[in-house]
């Protein structure tokens, strides 16, 4: 690895790292890991991507929706029922993790699981302070 791989900046007395390429970034990470204590964030290739299914019944089992997604074609690494902040009461909303693939990308085209009518929005970032 060159300097040209990657840039840093001395903060307080700990260092920050801009690694430019992912091969950087694992070499660092690797080293960092054995050696070092450390936070890292995860690139954005490596990340999933993530679904809201609305319009079903939130007594509905997540496993029962893994397996109807796995029957089309699409593999979620987890599924589970979405609760209102303020009460702690499941919504008719359900989050599902995708890893990222072509197949898994179209998620957001389809308009009917287990026989019924949903739309399906791909997770909204946050940005600034919640309300």
């Amino acid at each position: 690895m060159t300097k040209e791989d990657f840039m840093g900046h001395n903060i307080g007395k700990g260092l920050r790292v801009y690694p430019k390429t992912p091969q950087a970034y694992h070499t660092i990470h690797n080293y960092i890991d054995k050696k070092l204590e450390a936070y890292t964030y995860q690139l954005s290739d490596e990340k999933e991507l993530k679904a809201v299914i609305r319009s079903t019944p939130s007594d509905m089992p997540p496993q029962q929706i893994v397996d109807t997604l796995l029957e089309l074609g699409i593999k979620a690494n987890d599924c589970h029922v979405m609760t209102n902040r303020k009460t702690g009461l499941p919504i008719p909303h359900f989050l599902i993790s995708l890893p990222k693939n072509n197949a898994n990308g179209h998620v957001h085209n389809m308009t009917e699981l287990c026989y019924m009518k949903i739309i399906v929005e791909i997770l909204n970032k946050r940005h600034g302070p919640s309300e």
